[in-house]
């Protein structure tokens, strides 16, 4: 049995680069995810609208990032990825 998501897309949402780097480097290795990221919030929100992502990673509060208010409203949306894990 293969440890491997052919199709896994995961998007981070966080202003750290280094924390970024990181997290990602790992979902790839690792689990073999297809991984966005994003500095903003705004920007999330367009990676949300064009991709379908299988799990979220967010920042819970930085000066850029709000991450209880970017789940509540991905939460109430109407996009596709509403109900994907969101991991803050």
């Amino acid at each position: 049995m293969s440890t491997r998501h052919s199709a896994a897309l995961a998007l981070i949402i966080d202003p750290d680069q280094v924390s970024i780097h990181i997290l990602r480097d790992h979902l790839r290795l690792t689990w073999g995810y297809e991984v966005h990221w994003s500095n903003t919030e705004d920007q999330a929100r367009a990676l949300c609208k064009s991709m379908s992502p299988t799990v979220i990673f967010v920042d819970l509060k930085s000066p850029e990032i709000d991450g209880l208010r970017f789940t509540r409203e991905l939460r109430r949306s109407y996009l596709c990825c509403r109900q994907t894990p969101v991991i803050v």
